[in-house]
């Protein structure tokens, strides 16, 4: 048995920062109809312009993409696909406004449903407590329970970094 698996696992993981390094570059898709994520407030708002940064949803013949551009990738008219959920936190990163908030008291951490903790990431918040994040429907989010303040601290860094 391997006690504080989830602390130590998140100990082992990188900054989100240097996920977005591994992610492969692609040309921007022009086509479909766009919206862009609003980090501040976990929304999408309809665009035009996609030479921005940030994520993006795209739909294009009844499919739905994901695609994340930093300020290089809009110089050079590349993107980085990705999950909806990745995309969320590497634009919430970018603007230093986290998708996660901490109740200490309840020892609860929580993210905006459709914006779950990317990967490995998730994994370590489970692991705290060894039971999935339970949904909630009225304030529309997911909850990771038995999360330390220390745990929750080093996740929000890691998510900023």
């Amino acid at each position: 048995m391997v006690y504080e698996a989830g602390p130590i696992m998140l100990d082992t993981l990188p900054p989100l920062s240097s996920v977005v390094e591994s992610l492969p570059l692609i040309e921007m898709q022009y086509n479909g109809v766009a919206e862009h994520f609003v980090p501040e407030d976990a929304t999408w708002e309809a665009t035009e312009n996609r030479n921005q940064a940030g994520l993006f949803r795209i739909n294009h013949h009844h499919r739905t993409r994901y695609a994340y551009r930093t300020e290089a990738d809009v110089a050079s008219g590349h993107a980085r696909p990705v999950s909806s959920a990745l995309g969320k936190h590497l634009a919430a990163r970018d603007c230093g406004t986290p998708l996660v908030s901490y109740d200490s008291e309840l020892q609860l951490l929580s993210v905006p449903i459709g914006a779950e903790l990317p990967g490995l990431y998730a994994r370590a918040a489970v692991l705290c407590s060894g039971l999935l994040p339970t949904k909630v429907d009225e304030d529309f989010s997911l909850n990771y329970g038995d999360i330390s303040d220390e745990f929750a601290s080093a996740l929000v860094a890691k998510l900023l970094a």
